[in-house]
């Protein structure tokens, strides 16, 4: 999270951007190199922006390490990539991220392991409320049954 998320990423560009000075992300950020959404991030990273371009890739390869560590330990079989950073760079960031996982997960028979973007986007959080409550109030009826 500290450094792989916008807020990570948007920290590292702000400490490097002097050494940037034609960065696109002076521009994106009026001046600011604030970065304050993930598709400010998405657009200089797609117009192929030094300094975005370095940071994704750090990100990137630190998540693919926690994420080998995660599947070393658990032997996953499916890893879901979420959140806006991953929704607003999509497949390349999936891509720079399974580079990283194949070189660091152990063993052999953990390089099955699937990464994949989520499908959920926006509608993560409120599935997951509405799937909470519905359980919820399977488990009532159940217990009301039961009492009956």
């Amino acid at each position: 999270e500290d450094w792989c998320s916008r807020t990570g990423m948007s920290r590292t560009i702000l400490e490097r951007l002097p050494k940037f000075k034609k960065s696109i992300l002076r521009e994106l950020t009026e001046g600011t190199g604030k970065v304050t959404g993930s598709k400010q991030l998405a657009r200089a990273y797609k117009a192929r922006d030094p300094l975005a371009r370095e940071v994704v890739r750090e990100a990137a390869e630190l998540l693919g390490i926690a994420i080998a560590n995660w599947v070393t330990v658990l032997a996953l079989d499916t890893v879901i990539i979420g959140g806006g950073v991953a929704e607003a760079l999509g497949e390349p960031l999936v891509r720079d991220i399974t580079r990283s996982f194949r070189k660091h997960v152990f063993p052999a028979s953990n390089q099955d392991c699937k990464l994949v973007l989520t499908k959920l986007t926006d509608d993560a959080g409120l599935l997951g409320a509405a799937l909470l409550a519905r359980q919820h109030v399977a488990s009532q009826a159940v217990r009301s049954k039961r009492s009956a």
